[in-house]
């Protein structure tokens, strides 16, 4: 039998889930999968802001590179001092600052610094309109700490785009990038 997950007529619906995310499924009280999956489909449709990429902190950049590179045959990139030796990650075949296969992304590394919020790894979401998103964000409860320069604000990284860290209700770290390379 094919890896993946079945309705009630026994017919594939997905591939590709891996063993123990569909132990775990089956063993759960959810009575029917299909229509989990029908719901997630419906959400599709309407616009989202996506996960476009990961940022994760270290104490010693070279080290941190060298751990990926060799590890995950990650390819990366060190940026100037005046973009702050930020390390772009590549971990997928990547065209024109996209990622080709669908569902994965490409990341950054920086250096740690004594600011609680650079301590733990952040994703970084994709929005249309910074400045609505931070409004939303206020809104649903969440914080805008902004830029480095502005607090509040969001700080225009050149030839990259308007960037905002906030924080969530949950107290997680997540960027905002309004991007000027993907068009957005």
């Amino acid at each position: 039998m094919p890896n993946g997950i079945f309705n009630k007529s026994g017919v594939l619906i997905r591939r590709g889930f891996g063993q123990k995310f569909i132990d775990i499924l089956r063993s759960s009280q959810i009575r029917d999968v299909e229509e989990i999956y029908m719901a997630m489909d419906q959400g599709v449709k309407s616009k989202m802001n996506p996960v476009g990429l990961f940022e994760m902190p270290g104490e010693d950049i070279d080290r941190m590179r060298k751990f990926y590179e060799d590890v995950f045959n990650w390819k990366t990139h060190q940026l100037s001092k005046e973009m702050g030796g930020y390390v772009v990650v590549t971990t997928t075949e990547t065209e024109n600052y996209k990622v080709k296969p669908p569902g994965t992304i490409n990341g950054g590394f920086y250096k740690k610094t004594d600011n609680s919020l650079s301590q733990y790894p952040s994703i970084v979401i994709f929005v249309e309109d910074i400045h609505e998103a931070m409004k939303k964000v206020r809104e649903s409860g969440g914080q805008v700490i902004g830029g480095k320069t502005k607090k509040g604000e969001p700080e225009d990284i050149p030839g990259v785009g308007l960037f905002s860290v906030i924080i969530d209700t949950e107290g997680n770290r997540i960027s905002l990038l309004q991007s000027k390379m993907r068009g957005r």
